[in-house]
């Protein structure tokens, strides 16, 4: 997903070729083999692959997080421009398998013969294999962002209506503003 977003703004902006400053972005869940998703992602697109990159990873605030790193990195001079964002999707969910699985897996992978291997798998029970689908509540309160939100919204009397109406209000805003060729720009302070 962030690749296709990232070659649309590629070729939107014509930066095929072009080696950027940084790419920043991420996405909260993703598979461990996605642990350098960004610089896969760079390397995926059109851009020139030593284009730097790099993950970040912040529940709701993945996206503004790389543009906040993004647009510091512009302002003191480190870079000259680059591309933030942020990515999530569940259509891939990454499935985890149990504790026990996991243990006799990695045991049957450091054994050395086929019969300590077929050992190894024989210690699996069908409880083990159970899969554990990928959690997003936070471990000390139990709650998603979701929960956060909606015990944010009580307090502050903020209604469920409300909520959905600023939501759209500002989905509609920036497809407006992209579609009239808004891109975010940042510019170096003056000092001095």
């Amino acid at each position: 997903m962030m690749l296709a977003a990232m070659s649309g703004l590629i070729g939107r902006y014509q930066l095929q070729g072009q080696r950027l400053g940084e790419v920043a972005g991420g996405a909260v869940i993703k598979h461990s083999r996605e642990f350098n998703l960004m610089r896969e992602c760079v390397l995926g697109s059109s851009l020139d692959p030593t284009t730097p990159a790099c993950d970040i990873q912040q529940a709701c605030d993945t996206g503004i997080e790389a543009a906040v790193y993004i647009s510091n990195k512009i302002a003191t001079g480190q870079i000259e421009v680059g591309i933030a964002g942020g990515v999530d999707s569940v259509s891939q969910v990454p499935i985890v398998v149990s504790e026990p699985l996991r243990k006799i897996l990695l045991e049957a992978r450091r054994a050395k013969t086929l019969g300590e291997k077929l050992g190894k798998f024989l210690k699996i029970r069908f409880k083990d294999l159970t899969p554990v689908a990928p959690g997003i509540d936070e471990p000390r309160s139990g709650l998603s962002m979701g929960g956060h939100t909606e015990i944010t919204a009580q307090y502050y009397g903020i209604s469920r209506e409300d909520q959905d109406a600023f939501a759209l209000s500002s989905h509609q805003n920036m497809a407006k503003a992209y579609d009239e060729g808004f891109s975010m720009t940042c510019s170096r302070p003056t000092w001095g």
